[in-house]
């Protein structure tokens, strides 16, 4: 296997211990992944922490082929990471999500026991070649089944390693907006089955006036009409609408008028190249939603279709109260 930790100067003594550490983590994060017993419906992270030298056994392979025909939607990702967090609980039907504060574990013996087609999500900020490989794996151990394996990365796999990579996921999401479009990823028939009442107009703000004309062009196509471009002059005139902001600035002078914004409608931030900077800004000043830009335009619809459901349900849960 090619070392790339040579290219950096690093001694042959440090690369032997370096290598033997790596592969006592990877020993234990199998061996403690493999002991997990099987919880469905699980909406915590699973602790796989073990001693590294715990001997294998029988028992093992029941285990894991055990948890392989009980989970149909598996996550991996750390639950200290509130973006890991944000996604696995946006994911629908979601299984058994597992805690991987350091490595994913080395999937293929989980992968090997599994009798149908699963959905395998990971999120990791910054994922490691080595990461990538395990996951890509999985489809390679079973060419006959037809598993659906999505990643969810930081903006760091967007430069070194998107061309190595988009062709082993069925899905590469960028993190910051994973949480708003997973679960049409996981099941897009399911997702789509859920659709408004009624479609609220959109307004759309910002951007060149080729972008808002196509975006325009295709909320109409939602069904969304009349879907209008405005300025900031004309923000204080949009009431309870949705509201398209093409990529925000956070300067100063711009932060009140987002936030005054987002008090009269929903704000679906389309953030270009999207860092958890400009994320969390964007949701601190009340975003209804974030999704990097340029995005696919079916995922703006279900976006779209999802605020006007959330309203709908707030809508009637006032009108029980009163």
């Amino acid at each position: 296997m090619f070392d790339y930790r040579s290219h950096f100067g690093r001694t042959a003594d440090r690369r032997r211990s370096e290598h033997a550490a790596s592969r006592d983590r990877a020993a234990s994060g199998s061996a403690s992944f493999e002991r997990s017993r099987v919880e469905s419906k699980s909406e915590d992270f699973e602790n796989k922490e073990s001693k590294c030298n715990e001997p294998r056994n029988p028992k093992t392979s029941d285990a894991v082929r055990s948890i392989a025909r009980s989970v149909r939607v598996v996550f991996f990702g750390d639950r200290e990471d509130p973006y890991a967090s944000a996604i696995a609980r946006a994911i629908p039907d979601l299984d058994r999500a597992w805690d991987c504060r350091d490595l994913i574990p080395d999937l293929g013996r989980f992968a090997r026991e599994l009798d149908q087609d699963h959905v395998i999500i990971a999120h990791r900020s910054n994922p490691r070649p080595i990461e990538i490989d395990r996951l890509a794996a999985i489809r390679t151990i079973d060419p006959a089944a037809r598993h659906k394996i999505i990643l969810c990365s930081g903006d760091y796999l967007r430069y070194r390693e998107w061309n190595r990579s988009r062709t082993k996921f069925d899905a590469i999401l960028a993190e910051t907006s994973a949480r708003e479009t997973i679960a049409l990823y996981v099941n897009a028939d399911s997702a789509r089955l859920s659709t408004p009442c009624e479609r609220s107009p959109v307004a759309i703000l910002g951007g060149n006036h080729a972008i808002r004309r196509t975006i325009a062009e295709a909320c109409r196509d939602f069904g969304r009409d009349p879907a209008i471009v405005v300025d900031d002059g004309d923000l204080l005139n949009i009431q309870e609408s949705t509201l398209i902001w093409i990529d925000p600035t956070f300067e100063r002078d711009r932060i009140d008028l987002f936030f005054g914004a987002a008090e009269r409608n929903a704000i679906v931030a389309l953030i270009g190249c999207a860092d958890r900077v400009r994320d969390l800004e964007a949701r601190r000043l009340g975003a209804a939603a974030c999704l990097d830009f340029p995005c696919d335009l079916a995922d703006l619809a279900f976006v779209l279709d999802r605020i006007d459901l959330k309203r709908e349900l707030a809508s009637k849960s006032t009108r029980r109260s009163v």
